[in-house]
This record gives C-alpha cells, sequence and structure tokens, in this order.
C-alpha cells in the first residue's frame, strides 16, 4: 500500500492543502486497508515484533507562531471560523470525507489495539462512531479529540519502541 507521508516544518508546508492530505490519507488508507483484509480473507491480530522504525521518539518541530495582535482567538473558536472557509474551496464529497474521517479515530484505536494485543487505552477514545456521521457544527471539539487521540497513541507506541510497554502494561 502507497502511503503519503505528511511532515510539516514550516508555514510553507502547511498551505499546500496540508490538512485535505491528511484527512483523505487516512479515510484511504482505511478504506484500502480494510478492502486488502476482506479480499485476502484476513484480520488484523497481535503482532509480536512490532516494527517501530517510523516511530519517532523526540518532540516534532514546532512552527513559531507570529506574536501580533491578531492572536486572540483560543483554538476551538479558531477552528470554527475557519470550518467554513475549508468547506467553501473544497468539493462536497471532499469535505464530507475530510470532516469524517475524524470520527475514524476509534477505527484507528482498534486496529492498534488488535496489533497491540491491549484493548485497554480504547477507552479513551470517544470521537464517535464512523458508520454515524455527526454534522460539522462541531468540528472544533472533534478536531481537539483527534488531536488528543492520536497524541496519546503516539506516545504508546513511543513507549512500545523503547521497551516501555510489555502485555500492555507500562513499565518504568
Amino acid at each position: 500500500m502507497t502511503l503519503s507521508p505528511l511532515e510539516p516544518r514550516n508555514f510553507e508546508d502547511v498551505k499546500d492543502d496540508l490538512f485535505l492530505k491528511h484527512d483523505l490519507n487516512l479515510y484511504n488508507f482505511v478504506i484500502k486497508l480494510n478492502s486488502k483484509l476482506r479480499e485476502k480473507n484476513i484480520s488484523i491480530t497481535a503482532v509480536e515484533n512490532l516494527n517501530t522504525d517510523m516511530i519517532t521518539e523526540g518532540q516534532f518541530d514546532h512552527i513559531d507562531f507570529p506574536d501580533k495582535w491578531t492572536n486572540v482567538l483560543d483554538l476551538r473558536s479558531a477552528i470554527e471560523l475557519f470550518t467554513p472557509f475549508y468547506q467553501l474551496f473544497l468539493t462536497s464529497n471532499d469535505f464530507v470525507r475530510a470532516s469524517n474521517s475524524l470520527q475514524l479515530d476509534e477505527t484507528i484505536a482498534i486496529y492498534s489495539s488488535q496489533i497491540l494485543g491491549t484493548p485497554g487505552h480504547l477507552g479513551l477514545v470517544n470521537n464517535k462512531h464512523p458508520m454515524v456521521p455527526t454534522t460539522t457544527y462541531s468540528a472544533a471539539y472533534r478536531l481537539v479529540l483527534h488531536g488528543l487521540a492520536a497524541e496519546t497513541l503516539h506516545e504508546v507506541l513511543v513507549n512500545v519502541k523503547l521497551g516501555k510497554f510489555k502485555d500492555g502494561i507500562m513499565t518504568p
């Protein structure tokens, strides 16, 4: 399966439809993965020796935001204002897919728990079910939940990579 990694380093990287590419990458990955699993009649199971080479251990480079008078909104308010403009410049199909991709957190968490053989962290994901789309009115709330779920899963995977997560238990 061909992947399209995204590694934004500055504002220029974000300008090139980064959010749309991220959303569509995620959505298309789940669709293609499930198609291949059905086609080959296999299911996701625990992996004994998980390859964690692509998991980064350190902090990502953070983009420095300009310190201007325009920095008055909190993240959720800014997203709520951004969403209608985001929708305006996308096709209807792309916007619906991008919006619904926020609800794939539970699907990704299920895949992760199956691969890791640890269902315990599924309780941290509460972004609703991808088969029952919600309206875009709560996009900011769902996007913040999506970020929290992604960061939590990343931390779990970093701990797996560092050997601190064995048999579903964190070790010092």
